[in-house]
């Protein structure tokens, strides 16, 4: 059991907790760089072009290294 601000999980939960919250982050953050970046086609190009990106590079890289 993890307390955790008065509540307790247990290691199983935290991990799903903090999975689901990390991939929604990621994916909200993607969301964003791509309504960020000119020209950008979210249904045809890759999400690594976001890394390349001048607008979005800084950002792009900021989530895929956490």
């Amino acid at each position: 059991m993890f307390p955790l601000r008065g509540l307790t999980f247990g290691s199983r939960k935290l991990a799903g907790v903090l999975f689901f919250a990390l991939a929604a982050q990621f994916m909200t953050v993607i969301m964003l760089a791509a309504a960020m970046a000119p020209d950008y086609d979210f249904g045809a190009a890759a999400i690594s072009d976001l890394g390349v990106l001048p607008e979005t590079a800084l950002l792009f890289g900021s989530i895929v290294r956490t």
